[in-house]
C-alpha cells in the first residue's frame, strides 16, 4: 500500500504544461499526412484529435480513452483512414481530400497542447511534352503541356538524363525550351510541375525520337529489296527461256498463252554462234498425222 501512495503521488509531481506546437502542412489528394505532437511525460486519461474544416465546423476526428483502452471515430471522413499513437498522440490519416483541410487541434486530457494547419489540393496532372521543329536540322522546340487550370503558382522544372536545365516561372508557361543536338541518342528530357504540395514529371523524351533522321523508313527499304529481288529472279527466267531448249519447251507446254508468241530459243553451233532451235509443239497435227496424198 505504501508503494501505491508513492506512486500517486510521484504521478502528481509530473503533471506540467506542455507547449503548443503550430506547423502547416501542404498535400495533394491521396496523400498521407503525420501530426506528431511534442513529447509529453504527463500520465494519459485521454488523447482526442479535432477538425476544424474551412467552413468552421469543428468535427471530433479521433479519441483514445485509457481508462478502458476505447478508440471512437465518430465521422465518416475519418473512418478506416485515421489512426492514433496512443504513446506519443501522433496522428496518421491516409488517403486525403480536399475536405480533410484545415485546423487539426490535439487534446491531452482535455486541455490543447499542439495546433496544426493543413492544406489539401487536388492532385497534379502528369505532363506531357510537345515537339516542334524549325529550319535547323538540329534544334528542337519543347512545349510542357498539362491538364487542368485550377492549379495556381505552378513552376514547371526542365531536365536532362544528367542535371536539372531551367525553371519556369507560371507566366512563361507558353514559351517553348529550346533543345539543341547534342549527338548522343541516349540523352533524354522531362518536364516536371512543381507545387508546394507535391511534384509529376513527364515522360522521357529521348534524343533519337526527337532528332528524326530524314530518309526512307524500314517499310520503304524493304519493298525496294523485295522489288530487286523480283526483277532479278524475272530477268534470270527470261534469259534461261529465251537460250535454253528444255526450259523453253517446259514454259511453252504449261503457258499456252506464250505459243506462237515467244521466240524461238538458240543454240551455240560449232562455230560459236547462235542458232535457232526448231522445237516441235507436241500433239502437233502435222507431227502425228500423214500429209494428204502420203
Amino acid at each position: 500500500m505504501a508503494f501505491v501512495s508513492f506512486s500517486t503521488v510521484f504521478v502528481s509531481v509530473m503533471l506540467f504544461t506542455v507547449s503548443p506546437v503550430a506547423g502547416k502542412t501542404e498535400k495533394t489528394e491521396g496523400d498521407t499526412v503525420e501530426f506528431t505532437p511534442a513529447e509529453f511525460t504527463v500520465s494519459i486519461t485521454t488523447m482526442e484529435w479535432t477538425h476544424v474544416d474551412k467552413s468552421s465546423n469543428k468535427i471530433k476526428a479521433i479519441k483514445w480513452d485509457s481508462r478502458d483502452q476505447s478508440l471512437n471515430i465518430p465521422n465518416p471522413r475519418f473512418k478506416k483512414i485515421t489512426s492514433i499513437d496512443t504513446k506519443t498522440g501522433k496522428l496518421t490519416i491516409e488517403s486525403l481530400t480536399k475536405e480533410h483541410s484545415g485546423q487539426y487541434k490535439f487534446e491531452l486530457n482535455g486541455e490543447t497542447k499542439g495546433e496544426f494547419s493543413l492544406e489539401v489540393s487536388e492532385r497534379l496532372p502528369i505532363p506531357t511534352i510537345e515537339r516542334d521543329t524549325g529550319n535547323n536540322p538540329n534544334i528542337v522546340y519543347l512545349k510542357c503541356n498539362y491538364d487542368g487550370s485550377g492549379h495556381k503558382d505552378l513552376l514547371i522544372i526542365w531536365s536532362n538524363s544528367t542535371q536539372e536545365l531551367r525553371t519556369m516561372k507560371p507566366e512563361e508557361h507558353d514559351k517553348s525550351f529550346i533543345v539543341e543536338k547534342s549527338n548522343n541518342p541516349d540523352n533524354y528530357y522531362t518536364c516536371s510541375l512543381k507545387s508546394p504540395a507535391g511534384r509529376e514529371t513527364s515522360l522521357k523524351a529521348y534524343e533519337r525520337d526527337l532528332f528524326k533522321e530524314s530518309g526512307l523508313g524500314e517499310g520503304a527499304i524493304a519493298g525496294i529489296i523485295i522489288s530487286i529481288i523480283i526483277l532479278i529472279c524475272g530477268g534470270v527466267g527470261a534469259f534461261f527461256y529465251k537460250t535454253n531448249s528444255v526450259f523453253h519447251d517446259l514454259i511453252h507446254d504449261r503457258f499456252s498463252c506464250l505459243r506462237g508468241n515467244a521466240p524461238a530459243p538458240t543454240e551455240t553451233n560449232a562455230n560459236g554462234n547462235n542458232e535457232e532451235v526448231n522445237v516441235p509443239l507436241r500433239n502437233s497435227p502435222s507431227s502425228t498425222q500423214p500429209a494428204d496424198g502420203d
